[in-house]
Protein backbone atom coordinates (compact mmCIF):
# COMPACT_ATOMS: atom_id res chain seq x y z
CA UNK A 1 0.00 0.00 0.00
CA UNK A 2 2.73 2.46 0.88
CA UNK A 3 4.49 1.87 -2.47
CA UNK A 4 1.24 2.64 -4.30
CA UNK A 5 0.97 6.06 -2.57
CA UNK A 6 4.57 6.92 -3.47
CA UNK A 7 3.95 6.04 -7.11
CA UNK A 8 0.86 8.27 -7.14
CA UNK A 9 2.85 11.15 -5.68
CA UNK A 10 5.59 10.60 -8.26
CA UNK A 11 3.08 10.61 -11.13
CA UNK A 12 1.45 13.76 -9.77
CA UNK A 13 4.83 15.50 -9.49
CA UNK A 14 5.74 14.48 -13.05
CA UNK A 15 2.41 15.79 -14.33
CA UNK A 16 2.91 19.14 -12.58
CA UNK A 17 6.46 19.50 -13.91
CA UNK A 18 5.30 18.60 -17.43
CA UNK A 19 2.52 21.21 -17.31
CA UNK A 20 4.96 23.85 -16.08
CA UNK A 21 7.41 23.10 -18.88
CA UNK A 22 4.68 23.18 -21.53
CA UNK A 23 3.22 26.46 -20.24
CA UNK A 24 6.50 28.42 -20.40
CA UNK A 25 6.38 30.48 -23.62
CA UNK A 26 9.21 30.42 -26.13
CA UNK A 27 11.36 33.51 -26.59
CA UNK A 28 9.58 34.34 -29.84
CA UNK A 29 6.15 34.21 -28.22
CA UNK A 30 7.39 36.24 -25.28
CA UNK A 31 8.78 38.95 -27.56
CA UNK A 32 5.53 39.07 -29.55
CA UNK A 33 3.54 39.39 -26.32
CA UNK A 34 5.79 42.27 -25.23
CA UNK A 35 5.37 43.92 -28.62
CA UNK A 36 1.60 43.52 -28.61
CA UNK A 37 1.43 44.96 -25.09
CA UNK A 38 3.32 48.10 -26.23
CA UNK A 39 6.56 47.24 -24.41
CA UNK A 40 8.62 47.82 -27.52
CA UNK A 41 12.07 48.13 -25.95
CA UNK A 42 11.81 44.78 -24.15
CA UNK A 43 10.49 43.18 -27.31
CA UNK A 44 13.27 44.74 -29.39
CA UNK A 45 16.00 43.34 -27.13
CA UNK A 46 14.58 39.83 -27.34
CA UNK A 47 13.90 40.07 -31.07
CA UNK A 48 17.43 41.29 -31.77
CA UNK A 49 18.90 38.33 -29.89
CA UNK A 50 16.59 35.93 -31.71
CA UNK A 51 17.53 37.38 -35.09
CA UNK A 52 21.21 36.77 -34.35
CA UNK A 53 20.43 33.18 -33.37
CA UNK A 54 18.03 32.34 -36.21
CA UNK A 55 17.79 34.60 -39.26
CA UNK A 56 15.05 32.53 -40.91
CA UNK A 57 12.34 33.17 -38.31
CA UNK A 58 9.53 35.01 -40.13
CA UNK A 59 7.75 36.22 -37.00
CA UNK A 60 10.93 37.78 -35.65
CA UNK A 61 11.70 39.49 -38.95
CA UNK A 62 8.17 40.89 -39.28
CA UNK A 63 8.12 42.30 -35.74
CA UNK A 64 11.59 43.80 -36.15
CA UNK A 65 10.45 45.37 -39.43
CA UNK A 66 7.43 46.87 -37.69
CA UNK A 67 9.64 48.20 -34.88
CA UNK A 68 12.10 49.83 -37.29
CA UNK A 69 9.24 51.19 -39.40
CA UNK A 70 7.72 52.76 -36.30
CA UNK A 71 11.07 54.42 -35.45
CA UNK A 72 11.74 55.59 -39.01
CA UNK A 73 14.80 53.47 -39.88
CA UNK A 74 14.15 53.08 -43.61
CA UNK A 75 17.33 51.23 -44.57
CA UNK A 76 16.85 48.63 -41.85
CA UNK A 77 13.22 48.14 -42.90
CA UNK A 78 14.33 47.65 -46.50
CA UNK A 79 16.98 45.14 -45.44
CA UNK A 80 14.50 43.12 -43.38
CA UNK A 81 11.95 43.19 -46.20
CA UNK A 82 14.58 41.80 -48.58
CA UNK A 83 15.20 38.97 -46.12
CA UNK A 84 11.47 38.25 -45.95
CA UNK A 85 11.24 38.15 -49.75
CA UNK A 86 14.26 35.83 -49.88
CA UNK A 87 12.60 33.46 -47.41
CA UNK A 88 9.16 33.53 -49.08
CA UNK A 89 9.68 34.48 -52.75
CA UNK A 90 6.12 33.52 -53.77
CA UNK A 91 4.45 35.82 -51.27
CA UNK A 92 3.19 38.76 -53.33
CA UNK A 93 2.47 40.86 -50.25
CA UNK A 94 6.18 40.80 -49.40
CA UNK A 95 7.04 41.87 -52.96
CA UNK A 96 4.52 44.73 -52.84
CA UNK A 97 5.91 45.91 -49.50
CA UNK A 98 9.43 45.73 -50.91
CA UNK A 99 8.40 47.95 -53.83
CA UNK A 100 6.80 50.42 -51.37
CA UNK A 101 9.93 50.61 -49.26
CA UNK A 102 12.10 51.16 -52.32
CA UNK A 103 9.93 54.14 -53.28
CA UNK A 104 10.10 55.53 -49.73
CA UNK A 105 13.89 55.48 -49.67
Amino acid sequence: MKLFKEVKILYFALAVVTLLIISIPSSTKLAIKYYDSFQYEKAFRILSDLKVQNVANLDVLKKLKAYYLMHGHGQKVLSLQKQLVALRPRNYEYWNDLAKFYHWN
